[in-house]
């Protein structure tokens, strides 16, 4: 499914991408010694003081450690407060069966931004910790990417397709990278090249981070 694209807008662009908010079913309940709840809230006031004029937030999820009903439906009412546009994707936390797609369909969607689409990808397996992308998706996939070829393109999942060097993560990576980067390959001419970098290269390891960015909780 692709939104009518408007590819003459050549402004800049803002958009903001989050993750893993792990949200509970009651936002007075804590998650590994946390408020799940006030730390969303937090990250979220600090993205609308730091870039006041954002065109899109992009939750590429775990949205929900909580994965009921009143979890999504408190996340939604939350977002459509903040006012910016928003859409998200399932991670292994969540329940494909609650989950908010963007438009409720549990299919691929590209976003149209000017000049810049993004392309999200459904890559939870229910019952499961990594992740797969289904067969129907990346059918979906090839269709929109062979339409967007005067395009700059994001695609993006919940897991990642690359090894981390992490024997933790890595558990969660997708396991089907080759089928979606034999894909990709085939449309290279979309995609501008990113420097994939980890947490121990560019921070110096998770303690270092967390001590540095999350102990206020934020």
């Amino acid at each position: 499914m692709t939104l009518s694209p408007n590819y003459n807008d050549q402004r800049d662009w803002t958009i903001v991408q989050i993750s893993d908010t792990h949200l509970m079913d009651q936002d007075d309940l804590e998650f590994v010694q946390m408020n799940p709840e006030q730390s969303f809230h937090a990250v979220m006031q600090h993205i609308q003081q730091q870039y006041p004029h954002i065109d899109a937030i992009v939750h590429t999820g775990d949205l929900a450690q909580v994965p009921a009903q009143e979890t999504y439906a408190r996340y939604l009412a939350f977002m459509q407060h903040f006012g910016t546009p928003f859409y998200q994707i399932p991670g292994n936390h969540d329940n494909i069966d609650h989950f908010p797609f963007y438009q409720n369909q549990n299919q691929v969607h590209a976003i149209h931004f000017g000049k810049w689409s993004i392309v999200l990808l459904n890559s939870a397996v229910r019952g499961k910790v990594d992740g797969w992308i289904e067969q129907e998706q990346l059918q979906q996939l090839d269709q929109i990417l062979s339409k967007l070829q005067q395009q700059f393109v994001i695609v993006a999942c919940h897991h990642h397709p690359f090894d981390m060097k992490s024997k933790w993560i890595d558990q969660h990576k997708l396991k089907n990278t080759e089928s979606l980067t034999d894909l990709l390959a085939k449309y290279s001419n979309v995609f501008k090249p990113l420097k994939l970098v980890t947490i121990d290269q560019e921070f110096g390891g998770w303690d270092k981070v967390q001590k540095a960015h999350f102990e206020n909780g934020g």
